[in-house]
């Protein structure tokens, strides 16, 4: 009888200690993707469906839903495209870290280019938050 109970006891303990957890699981909004397919390693889920920000070797770029590379991997971090833009991070030679916004074919939308220290993802009103350094932020459109 005390080996049941010292059994149950044991199960408890594993069962609330987080030794079932899978730490590596990824959040709801991303896809592990199988790492043959040209050794990526993570892809976060479209949000339009048509492509997905994904890495290899450390950089970031956007492939289809065919595992083929659309936007090849050239940045720091990217998005997900929301709105018809991405923001995406590059580094820069005389500002450090910046970023910008990218439409779908990969190119710079005019007057975002890779220039604020922050950006958030464009609402379905058109803005998005940005910053220019660590404390004060403004809201931007895609004009």
């Amino acid at each position: 009888m005390k080996r049941i109970v010292l059994l149950f006891l044991v199960l408890l303990i594993l069962l609330f200690s987080g030794c079932n957890k899978n730490t590596d699981t990824p959040s709801q909004n991303e896809t592990v993707v199988d790492t043959k397919i040209e050794n990526l390693t993570r892809v976060q889920e479209a949000f339009d469906g048509a492509l997905a920000a994904a890495v290899k070797d450390g950089k970031w770029g956007y492939i289809s839903k065919d595992g083929k590379w659309y936007i090849e991997p050239s940045f720091i971090s990217a998005d997900n495209f929301n709105f018809g833009a991405a923001a995406v991070c590059v580094n820069d030679a005389q500002k450090g870290e910046v970023f910008g916004y990218i439409s779908s074919n990969g190119k710079y939308i005019d007057f975002l280019h890779p220039e604020f220290k922050s950006a958030g993802a464009f609402s379905k009103d058109g803005v998005a938050k940005v910053t220019e350094n660590v404390s004060d932020y403004f809201y931007i459109n895609k004009k």
